[in-house]
């Protein structure tokens, strides 16, 4: 849940509100007309990886000469992104442009970009409506998403009319019907209960809290790790309905505290194993399946048997690791190689709960967390974790693995 955060509107939010239980993270954080002082004060209350979305409210989103007018954008703004940026802020720009004006948006969007690379600053485009682009109109944007950098996002905007609304894809969960968003890391800008499908428009309207936090959790799921920010909390003059400044506090009691750790021991295998108590193969290596690249399947699935798979720590299994590869994909969800070059191991772990929260190039010692097991990616089978290993480039049965640091592994010590 920790990938679902706020929508805040204004600087009247008090940030330690963001925070969970035993300081529990959000993942994300969205701020309308922010302060750069009320932006610090977020940051300093998040953490230095929380993504922090911006933007800034335009009365007039004018279309009518999208080079020029996004210069005029980037002017009226670049001396509050200046003093608010960091490598985990990122700028929107327009909101809710609809279908008509799409290749004007998109030229608008393509000029912006320009000037926010120029600058070193990191850009949320689109941020489009429930239902748009429709799904031809998504062609017209293409020149935009060509612009986008690495560490931009494609801002969506989801809403429901009622729960089982959450269940629609095309009101909830679209980047699965559009092929042009296959591999476009996408950000949920806005989130919640609205007048969609004949909903009535904020869930005070519809619903009662606790049903509204239980969707809430329904959508996180949906989301696939995505980060998404709940309308709306800090001023809601004009958005009552869509309140959430006072139930808040339930929400953050859903989000997975931060791993407290001892650096510095060396663990083998069978150790990085007994941190999970009861472990079992569900699915063993070299399993045959046609779903799978090449036909079978590269590692060992592995699940507790008293039932707390979901959420389990996941740890860096040797000594003198470094990552590798911290991605998302359809097929495997959140996903993370670690590499021992001295001794030409790499592990993976695939369907982690969210984001790793470590970074491509960082150090690890053996036992340092690097994420949560969870039930993302295509191919998931229910919550547990795919644990992959290789020597030079050849897959090996994990089962089977002889650690650097300690003795063979055997089927019957994970029972």
């Amino acid at each position: 849940m920790n990938h679902v955060g706020l929508h805040i509107i204004g600087d009247g939010f008090d940030p330690s509100r963001l925070v969970g239980p035993g300081g529990a993270l959000p993942r994300v954080v969205k701020l309308v007309d922010p302060s750069v002082d009320f932006k610090r004060r977020v940051r300093q209350a998040v953490g230095p990886d929380c993504l922090i979305v911006v933007r800034f409210y335009e009365a007039q989103q004018a279309l009518g000469a999208p080079q020029t007018n996004a210069r005029d954008w980037y002017q009226r703004h670049v001396g509050q992104m200046t003093q608010m940026t960091d490598p985990n802020v990122a700028f929107e720009g327009y909101n809710e442009i609809s279908d008509a004006v799409a290749e004007a948006y998109c030229a608008f969007e393509v000029e912006r970009l320009k000037l926010m690379h120029a600058a070193g600053l990191r850009a949320v485009v689109g941020n489009f409506s429930v239902g748009t682009p429709d799904v031809p109109v998504w062609n017209v944007y293409a020149p935009m998403l060509a612009a986008t950098g690495p560490a931009d996002l494609l801002g969506l905007h989801e809403y429901w009319g009622v729960g089982a609304d959450i269940d629609n894809r095309w009101f909830c969960g679209r980047w699965n019907l559009v092929p042009q968003l296959a591999n476009v890391p996408v950000v949920v800008t806005e989130c919640g209960r609205d007048a969609v499908n004949g909903g009535p428009g904020g869930w005070k309207r519809g619903t009662d809290a606790s049903t509204y936090i239980s969707e809430i959790a329904k959508y996180a799921q949906v989301l696939d790790g995505r980060p998404a920010c709940v309308f709306t909390g800090g001023n809601a003059a004009g958005w009552e309905a869509y309140d959430v400044n006072d139930i808040w506090p339930r929400v953050t009691q859903l989000y997975m505290p931060p791993v407290q750790e001892t650096p510095g021991k060396v663990y083998t295998l069978r150790r990085f194993l007994s941190y999970w108590p009861r472990w079992k193969v569900s699915r063993p290596f070299g399993y045959k399946d046609p779903a799978y690249a090449g036909g079978w399947h590269k590692g060992a699935d592995l699940i507790r048997t008293d039932g707390g798979t979901q959420g389990a720590v996941v740890r860096c299994p040797f000594d003198r690791a470094v990552v590798d590869i911290v991605s998302w994909r359809e097929d495997r969800g959140w996903y993370i190689y670690l590499w021992d070059k001295a001794q030409g191991v790499e592990v993976c772990f695939y369907h982690l709960s969210e984001e790793p929260y470590v970074r491509p190039g960082q150090p690890l010692r053996a036992g340092d967390p690097v994420g949560h097991v969870g039930n993302t990616g295509a191919l998931t089978t229910g919550p547990h974790l795919h644990f992959g290993v290789c020597r030079v480039d050849d897959n090996a049965d994990v089962i089977e693995w002889i650690d650097p640091f300690g003795p063979r592994v055997k089927y019957e010590d994970m029972q």
